[in-house]
């Protein structure tokens, strides 16, 4: 299967082999399968548009590490995203408050989906 992926803007294509280990993965038949992983060079940071930070992939809330009302510093993991067996950390961009915390662990998120919000 082919499959492209993009690294801080770059596009690759590699070729993925089925070892058959895993029957309970998906696997694409056919076609290209598309996946965005973030920037080596800024770590895997979720930005934030006046104070909202929204989910770089689709997954799972592994861990949430803070609650409303909170007083964050910068770089501190905010919480902890899971997908495909990776863990992708979102760190506060600023320092501030937390106004509010939008998702629980175990729960589902999809790309662009709102997480928190700081005041």
């Amino acid at each position: 299967m082919k499959v492209q992926v993009v690294i801080g803007g770059e596009t690759y294509e590699v070729e993925i082999e089925d070892t058959g280990n895993d029957s309970s993965q998906p696997v694409a038949s056919e076609g290209i399968q598309s996946v965005v992983l973030p920037d080596p060079d800024i770590g895997p940071v979720a930005g934030s548009e006046d104070g909202v930070y929204r989910s770089p992939v689709a997954g799972l809330v592994a861990r949430v590490n803070v609650k409303w009302g909170q007083e964050v510093p910068l770089n501190d993991v905010l919480l902890v995203l899971e997908a495909m067996k990776m863990e992708t950390s979102i760190l506060a961009t600023t320092a501030g408050k937390l106004k509010r915390v939008h998702v629980a662990q175990g729960e589902a998120v999809k790309i662009g989906q709102i997480l928190l919000e700081f005041e």
